[in-house]
């Protein structure tokens, strides 16, 4: 056994009871730990992409809007860009597995895939008659805003509730609500929690090209993204006998189906918005405040 085995292993150890350690089993069997996927929404109105993607091997992910553009590179860098004018990438402050749960909106699963890395985030975790309860923690310094997961007894994710805010959670009880033609083990929503955007495309793949989760090619993602709105919204001036706004040539980048951000925003609203969107809420209510 390597030595990062051996200290895991001790970590899980030194933080679950024994229904903790059972459901790190059955989560082992229920979420992915090695590929990537790579998920493309778009809202209803047809004028915003939401993309995500996440390496599940290495750690890295990403998060595209229009406002914003985040993510983790394969060597454990937390980044984040967006504003108007445009901030550049810099380091992001928030604990990484807080910015990555704006991905739960569409990939319910991170939260079990999170557990596995990190699991002291986890706690008080029960086995009850239908499978397993357990507390996510947001924030280590504040342990009573938690999320409430229900996991069913193979270690599936069945609903997720803000214990500050009740109202936000998923309820995914249903094989219609997953995207098809993926693994059994990489859940993907067709619509987005809470439905307000809708699946375009899922890809999965066993391995990331080396580029896939550098800064450079998700930036790149998010000005498509920009630029695809603007586009968008200048159709709909148009559609509606209005003189359209002058555009502008598309990104002069070459990426396979890739995603974006963009408007102005302070780090204490990106990091509140992100928070709430954590507990189920979804992706596009970043602008309410705690």
């Amino acid at each position: 056994m390597s030595i990062s085995i051996l200290i895991v292993a001790l970590g899980i150890a030194q933080t679950f009871t024994d229904d903790g350690l059972l459901l790190v089993s059955r989560l082992r069997d229920v979420v992915p730990r090695s590929g990537i996927v790579e998920v493309i929404h778009q809202s209803g109105s047809g004028t915003t992409e939401f993309r995500v993607g996440v390496d599940f091997a290495t750690g890295a992910w990403y998060h595209v809007q229009p406002v914003i553009v985040m993510g983790r590179t394969p060597d454990g860098r937390s980044w984040a860009s967006g504003g108007n004018p445009a901030r550049p990438a810099g380091d992001n402050p928030d604990p990484w597995h807080r910015s990555m749960l704006m991905t739960a909106s569409v990939l319910p699963d991170v939260f079990g895939w999170i557990i596995l890395r990190d699991p002291s985030l986890a706690r008080n975790v029960t086995r009850t008659e239908n499978g397993f309860t357990a507390d996510f923690v947001l924030d280590q310094s504040t342990p009573d805003r938690v999320i409430h997961l229900v996991f069913d007894a193979e270690g599936r994710l069945v609903s997720s509730r803000r214990s500050d805010m009740p109202d936000l959670g998923m309820d995914l009880r249903g094989s219609h609500l997953f995207a098809d033609s993926l693994p059994a083990t990489v859940r993907v929503l067709r619509t987005s929690s809470p439905g307000t955007s809708t699946l375009v495309s899922a890809e999965f793949r066993e391995r990331a090209t080396p580029d896939a989760f550098s800064i450079e090619r998700v930036e790149a993602l998010g000005a498509v993204v920009r630029y695809n709105q603007e586009k968008a919204f200048a159709s709909q001036v148009r559609l509606a006998g209005e003189s359209a706004p002058s555009g502008r040539d598309a990104p002069s980048i070459v990426i396979d189906n890739a995603p974006t951000p963009g408007q102005s925003w302070r780090w204490t609203l990106l990091i509140t918005g992100l928070i709430l969107a954590l507990g189920g809420g979804g992706v596009w209510i970043w602008k309410r405040t705690r």
